[in-house]
């Protein structure tokens, strides 16, 4: 009798746990799984998108209804998971994008459903940048929806001069991952000084005007479509005599400061020190070297610049 009910019980046992393992798997198969990816209209991921799910009824979500939310990654993927079986929708916003809802997503028991969703630019008309001048140089700022683009120019500019210039993106967000993905997108803009073009992301220009150039060059930054903005840069119709090397009596600190003397115009193989530190070459014609001070020195600095075969200081 003592074996019997031994048996029995384990049996009873083992219906069981087979009973309650059975009911675990069936619960686990009344959910389905979603799983996208986001992408700009050339098909580079676009992290940083915040994505709303919702149901089909009411997408986008109302104000202060609660709903789940997801933001795609570096790759630009995102995952809802165990979700229940009807119909839903998708809302993707992005800073700089037009924000879209992508409906009509049916999840079903046990399955998982891939979507792809493609986001396009906020259309940006076409702007006239800011323009200063300090130091030698004229700064002009093109603002975009993912930031600012800098475009420094030599003030000195002549036809038939070789100039060049930085080229310096400011990207805006709210995160890191929505700035790199900014500066990913302005990295991707053209820079267009008189028909010479360079993407933003070489981080400078380097032109020769030609000597009918006298007048203006156009300045343009465009997306690849479009011109997203748009200046004229002035050119002398004769250029100055080359001057002997010499530097401004005050810099700002932080700030540009002209280097005057023969130079070839460009900046990319040009070194400077000033006060010992290494100091940007911001732009540079065939007259001057504009560079840029660094915050920490005070008073009286030696600065020592190189361009090719010529070695120019000044105190």
């Amino acid at each position: 009798m003592s074996n019997s009910g031994f048996v029995g019980t384990v049996i009873a046992a083992c219906l069981t746990a087979l009973f309650i393992g059975g009911g675990g798997a069936f619960a686990q198969l009344q959910t389905g799984n979603l799983y996208g990816r986001v992408m700009d209209r050339n098909g580079a991921a676009l992290p940083g998108v915040t994505l709303t799910l919702c149901r089909r009824d009411a997408c986008p979500p109302a104000t202060g209804q609660a709903a789940a939310t997801q933001t795609s990654d570096a790759n630009g993927q995102f995952r809802f998971l165990a979700l229940d079986p009807t119909t839903y929708g998708v809302d993707a916003e992005r800073s700089g994008f037009s924000s879209i809802v992508y409906p009509n997503i049916v999840i079903n028991i046990g399955r998982n459903t891939e979507i792809a969703i493609t986001l396009t630019p906020t259309e940006e008309p076409s702007a006239s940048p800011s323009v200063t001048s300090n130091g030698g140089a004229d700064l002009y700022s093109f603002a975009t929806a993912h930031g600012q683009i800098l475009v420094y120019l030599p003030d000195d500019r002549a036809a038939g001069d070789t100039i060049s210039g930085i080229v310096y993106p400011e990207p805006q967000g709210q995160s890191d991952v929505e700035r790199r993905a900014n500066a990913d997108t302005l990295g991707g803009y053209i820079v267009d000084v008189g028909g010479a073009e360079s993407r933003v992301s070489d981080h400078f220009f380097h032109i020769a005007l030609p000597a009918a150039a006298a007048g203006a060059v156009p300045l343009l930054l465009k997306d690849g479509r479009r011109n997203l903005g748009a200046a004229s840069a002035q050119i002398a119709p004769i250029a100055p005599a080359v001057p002997q090397p010499s530097i401004a009596p005050f810099a700002e600190a932080g700030r540009p400061m002209q280097m005057l003397g023969p130079f070839d115009g460009d900046l990319t193989n040009t070194q400077a020190v000033i006060g010992g530190r290494p100091a940007p070459v911001l732009a540079e014609s065939p007259r001057q070297a504009v560079l840029m001070s660094p915050n920490a020195p005070t008073g009286p600095v030696s600065v020592q610049v190189r361009d090719g075969a010529h070695n120019l200081s000044a105190v």
